[in-house]
């Protein structure tokens, strides 16, 4: 990317004159050249006092309108922003997503607004970008003078939208939200003022039955977030002896069958008929997992999810970016995250509880209401916890 992108484009106003944001707002963060190369000024803020705990929004505020199309909805963004992504060679500038794609409702859209909101952020990242939902209400919260940072592990966020116009204020750079420091040296800044982290599948993941995400549509067996690195589920299950495969299973997927459907993968290996296929591994969960023992859910639920998360590695970056979240934000700046399952959960209580470095807003995880849960069931099991950087 040229830096000269950054002299035109980075920050092109300083204040928004008559709003509550110049008026609470801190300066923006300025950023100087010095023989051609772009370094911040940046410090962080003394450290106030704990913020309370943090309360329910009103509802509705940022839902779309009722019977709003897709289209709709999107048209509702900000004009004038730019994307940009990121790759092992450099940037590259990328464009908003296709109005046209397929829809992904983002999850509590209004308690995300305001968990990030009252720190008056002017740099905000968007660790899971998917189909820039959050990245779009986010672009409201910092306002003309802010930018929006979005990281996506897949390479399909990016080839959504290559064929649509260059906007302002919002990068997006390809890799996982751990690598969330490179995305900030890479936009010239040293911290953001807050973080989000949606850590479920988009509707655009799951419509693509190349991937595998979904067992209702055969297909590879393949689970990747990136298919260009790692390895698929299909050769992960190939390279891992039975017991391997059931604690993985049982550990990330909490299924109390998994010794059965373990044992079952391992014996159609032996038999030269490996599990490559969507429809092979549901066929085996169906045989393995009695009826009526998951009730409502399907019974290759659990064993997609465990192997998903074993591919992509999903709770040791996660783990990984909780350490790493506070060097990366200023003081008083906000982590927000979206767990969909038991172990995310666990895994993001325990690293607020137990870190000094934050304070922690949500005694209790925040949940979707019945109206959210009725328009998208998709957020029936999200929880929401926000910590403050001390």
């Amino acid at each position: 990317m040229r830096d000269g992108w950054l002299a035109e484009n980075f920050f092109r106003h300083d204040s928004f004159p008559g709003s509550a944001w110049e008026r609470n707002a801190p300066p923006a963060l300025p950023v100087h050249s010095e023989g051609g190369a772009f370094k911040t000024v940046s410090s962080r803020a003394e450290p106030g006092n704990k913020a309370e705990t943090l309360p329910l929004p009103e509802k509705g505020q940022y839902d779309a309108p009722s019977g709003a199309s897709c289209g709709a909805a999107r048209a509702t963004a900000r004009k004038g922003r730019r994307t940009t992504k990121i790759s092992s060679n450099g940037l590259t500038p990328v464009p908003e997503p296709n109005e046209n794609s397929p829809c992904h409702v983002s999850v509590m859209p209004d308690e995300i607004v305001h968990g990030v909101s009252e720190c008056s952020p002017r740099i905000v990242i968007d660790g899971t970008y998917g189909a820039g939902g959050h990245s779009r209400l986010l672009l409201d919260v910092v306002g003309d003078g802010g930018m929006v940072i979005g990281l996506d592990r897949d390479p399909a966020v990016l080839a959504r939208v290559e064929s649509e116009p260059a906007v302002d204020r919002l990068s997006v750079f390809l890799g996982s939200y751990e690598q969330a420091a490179k995305a900030l040296e890479a936009s010239g800044l040293e911290y953001a003022d807050a973080m989000v982290l949606d850590l479920g599948l988009s509707s655009d993941q799951l419509a693509d039955r190349d991937r595998g995400f979904s067992f209702q549509h055969d297909g590879p067996l393949d689970l990747r977030f990136d298919p260009e690195n790692g390895i698929p589920a299909s050769e992960w299950l190939a390279r891992n002896n039975e017991k391997a495969i059931a604690d993985a299973i049982y550990q990330f997927g909490e299924e109390r069958f998994s010794r059965r459907i373990a044992r079952e993968i391992v014996a159609r290996a032996k038999r030269r008929e490996p599990v490559r296929t969507v429809a092979a591994l549901v066929e085996i969960c169906r045989r393995c997992v009695p009826r009526g023992k998951h009730h409502d859910i399907h019974p290759a639920t659990r064993t997609f999810q465990a192997l998903r998360i074993a591919v992509n590695e999903e709770l040791e970056i996660l783990t990984r970016t909780l350490e790493q979240a506070p060097e990366w934000l200023s003081s008083g700046g906000r982590l927000a995250v979206i767990s969909f399952h038991s172990l995310e959960d666990r895994i993001v209580k325990n690293a607020f509880r137990d870190d000094d470095r934050w304070n922690v807003l949500t005694k209790k995880p925040l949940r979707p209401s019945q109206e959210e849960v009725a328009v998208n069931a998709r957020s029936r099991s999200a929880k929401l916890r926000v910590a403050e950087r001390v």
